[in-house]
């Protein structure tokens, strides 16, 4: 992980300012973090999409490396998203739950809302209910 978490680094002094005029090389990489196996490059990718930090803002792409990183991460990503919107917005969330309707693990309303049912579907993806096919567009 010492490339992929070089890569991160490089990610986080990107969007933070730290690296003058870097911004939208942030997305780039935390990508290659993630490509390297830092999967925390998922979660991070995800957030500059979310909020549109040196990229345009892409709820979609957001969702598709939401569900990335949850099969592969320790958690980390289904214990962010279930916090829903105070973390992410609900139009990732929407994404992210049509994603894994999809997948027929998640049967409730797309209505951007993190609960019980929407958990149990995220623990389900990253517990084998992995299905690529649903990572294009939907």
């Amino acid at each position: 992980a010492g490339l992929g978490e070089a890569r991160y680094n490089l990610g986080v002094f990107s969007r933070d300012g730290t690296i003058p005029n870097a911004t939208t090389e942030a997305s780039v990489h935390f990508l290659s973090a993630a490509e390297q196996g830092f999967s925390l490059g998922y979660l991070a990718a995800a957030e500059v999409y979310n909020d549109g930090i040196g990229v345009a803002q892409d709820f979609e792409q957001a969702s598709i490396l939401l569900l990335r990183g949850a099969a592969e991460d320790e958690g980390r990503i289904v214990e962010s998203l279930s916090q829903g919107t105070q973390n992410w917005d609900a139009r990732t969330i929407r994404a992210v739950q049509r994603r894994l309707a999809g997948a027929g693990l998640y049967d409730s309303a797309l209505d951007g809302q993190a609960g019980p049912r929407f958990r149990a579907a995220l623990e389900a993806w990253r517990n084998g209910g992995f299905l690529p096919a649903v990572l294009t567009d939907v």
